[in-house]
Parts: C-alpha cells; sequence; structure tokens
C-alpha cells in the first residue's frame, strides 16, 4: 500500500492490499486494516463479491444485501458473471443472508468456477458449494462437495477452507448422519487443532461450542 502510493498509484496499492487481507481478516476474526477498501471495492466490479462477504461478516447486513441485488442487477460482461464479479464469493454472501432464491440462480455459475479458486483471496469454489447444499438442506450433494473440498485444499495446501471444510462435513454428518459420528468426531477434532494453530478464532469457537453440545 506504501510503496503503490509512493510511486503515485494508491488505488491500485489499496486494491491489491484490499484483496490480499480480505480473506485474512475474516479467518482471523481481526479488524480490517483498509476500511476505505469497502469504498474502493464498491467502484471495482473485480472486488464487488468479496466485499458483499465482507460487509455481511462485519454485520452490515443490509447494505450487503443491498450491493448484493445491484451486483445482480448489471449487465452481463463475460467470463466473469455475474456481472463482473465473482459467483463463489455472492453465493458465500447468500448463505449469509439467507438469500435462498438467489443462490440458487448463481449455483450453476459457481459449478463452473475453478475447482481449487483463483488464489488465497477467493474462497474454493467446492467449499462454497458444500456450504451452499448445506444450507439447502440437500445433504447428499453437500458431503460430496465438502469432500472434493477437502481433496483440493490439500492438493493445493490452502489450510484455512481445508480445515473449515472439515468442520462443515463435520457439522453435516453429526446433522444428517447419526450412525456417521465418530467419523463426524474425527473431522471435527481435526478442525479445531487446525483452526488453533492458525489463530481462526472464530471458527475455532463455532467448533467448540459444537462439541460442546455434544457432550464431548
Amino acid at each position: 500500500m506504501e510503496r503503490a502510493t509512493e510511486r503515485g498509484m494508491p488505488t491500485i496499492g489499496l486494491g491489491m492490499a484490499g484483496r490480499a487481507t480480505a480473506m485474512a481478516t475474516l479467518y482471523l476474526g481481526v479488524e480490517y486494516p483498509w476500511p476505505e477498501y469497502f469504498g474502493y471495492a464498491a467502484r471495482t466490479a473485480g472486488a464487488l463479491g468479496a466485499n458483499v462477504v465482507m460487509l455481511a461478516t462485519n454485520g452490515r447486513i443490509e447494505e450487503a444485501r443491498r450491493q448484493l441485488h445491484e451486483i445482480l442487477q448489471w449487465p452481463p460482461m463475460g467470463r466473469g458473471d455475474p456481472r463482473g464479479s465473482v459467483p463463489t464469493h455472492l453465493a458465500h454472501a447468500c448463505v449469509m443472508l439467507d438469500e435462498r432464491d438467489t443462490l440458487l440462480s448463481l449455483l450453476p455459475m459457481v459449478h463452473r468456477e475453478p475447482p481449487g479458486g483463483m488464489g488465497a483471496h477467493l474462497p474454493v469454489a467446492s467449499y462454497v458449494l458444500g456450504m451452499a447444499y448445506a444450507y439447502l438442506e440437500r445433504p447428499e450433494e453437500s458431503r460430496l462437495h465438502f469432500q472434493q473440498a477437502i481433496d483440493t485444499c490439500t492438493t493445493i495446501r490452502f489450510r484455512p477452507e481445508l480445515a473449515l471444510s472439515h468442520l462443515g462435513l463435520a457439522e453435516l454428518l453429526l446433522d444428517h448422519y447419526p450412525d456417521q459420528h465418530a467419523e463426524a468426531m474425527q473431522h471435527l477434532d481435526t478442525a479445531i487443532a487446525e483452526f488453533r494453530d492458525m489463530k481462526m478464532q472464530p471458527s475455532l469457537e463455532r467448533a467448540l461450542r459444537r462439541k460442546q453440545t455434544l457432550g464431548a
């Protein structure tokens, strides 16, 4: 950010800093270091999807919902659809915002995304699909995609979403497959250990709450 500003390119620096830190701040549960990025992202198609998730995560629910629907009203802009943004981020936001119908309309585009994502600032598509199908109460599809996410994240060594995928699969098994309790606990314990190691506090607290409800 500072180097770009020194070279007379503050907007480019802000964009790069925002994209590089957006997902990390969500994982860690820390204050976002570039608050001005919210305004920048609102003017930049490539950052809009992440911005909706950031707004929802920070409790700006109505603002996130409004921006989500504004994006979807834009005319198509090519492969990066919908409307020049990132379908995985928008689908993630739909789950957070309880936007079932919008999520259903986005799923075909998420299925066309690269399975390993496009960098550390974008979520892995199979993880988002697992989360989406769990929200839609379609456990078989959710289980398939969470397992694919675990395989993909293991291959590309993407630890944050590997741990999140273990947690997602654990919750799914506990909720829909009571006869597979032992496997669910293995995934849950793996997720907890990884969250602790990476200091992913919000996810760690979520996983520990789930384990406490089981009396484990």
